[in-house]
């Protein structure tokens, strides 16, 4: 759920279509559940860590147009019809449009814990 920009276009998804949050949020554990859940089954020492990882490099906005129209490696694009994807595709590139570089630098966020069983 962060905010959207040339990195994390994740973000447009949620900005444009606001229902998608829900599906999202559905499909992932809160930090509190989880860390309960793995206290309870005896493990200790519960740490969270938060990540950037460099999903992919689009070498110009094309690129990216046409990774999103196939929607690859996002399910969450197959709960768009064709236009409403179309329409979020066209919204990105116009927000994108006057980058400073041609290449784009997308990133996902990632939440990993580790546990520690004495």
């Amino acid at each position: 759920m962060q905010p959207p920009n040339e990195n994390h276009i994740r973000g447009y998804f949620f900005e444009v279509y606001p229902r998608l949050i829900d599906k999202e949020a559905k499909r992932r554990h809160d930090s509190k559940t989880v860390k309960e859940a793995l206290l309870k089954v005896g493990f200790r020492s519960v740490d969270e860590h938060k990540l950037c990882e460099t999903r992919k490099i689009y070498t110009d906005l094309e690129e990216l147009k046409d990774d999103l129209l196939a929607r690859t490696g996002r399910s969450i694009l197959h709960e768009l019809s064709d236009p409403e994807l179309k329409y979020l595709v066209q919204y990105i590139s116009e927000r994108l449009r006057n980058r400073s570089t041609q290449e784009i630098v997308e990133q996902d966020y990632w939440t990993i814990w580790v546990a520690r069983k004495d």
